[in-house]
């Protein structure tokens, strides 16, 4: 299983986007979408609960899905520490 991270992560932050937008309107003004993938990618590759979540998913043989739900759990912790 092979997982591009900073695609996921892209994918979740223009999911999310919209509701962000409304919650931080603002704030969402001057955020570049692109450098907040960059910088939440960066954030999850450094972060130890979210690299042990991922490690205990991939030793428990957890599939494609459930690995996209963390990284969708874990992105969005990272948008709501921004405000």
């Amino acid at each position: 299983m092979s997982i591009d991270l900073k695609t996921e992560v892209s994918a979740v932050v223009a999911i999310r986007w919209d509701a962000f937008v409304l919650r931080h309107p603002k704030l969402a003004r001057v955020i570049d979408q692109h450098l907040l993938v960059e910088h939440a990618t960066s954030y999850l590759r450094l972060d130890p609960e979210y690299q042990r979540a991922i490690s205990n998913a991939r030793t428990a043989g957890a599939g494609t899905e459930t690995i996209v739900k963390l990284i969708d759990k874990y992105v969005s912790i990272f948008l709501d520490k921004l405000v």
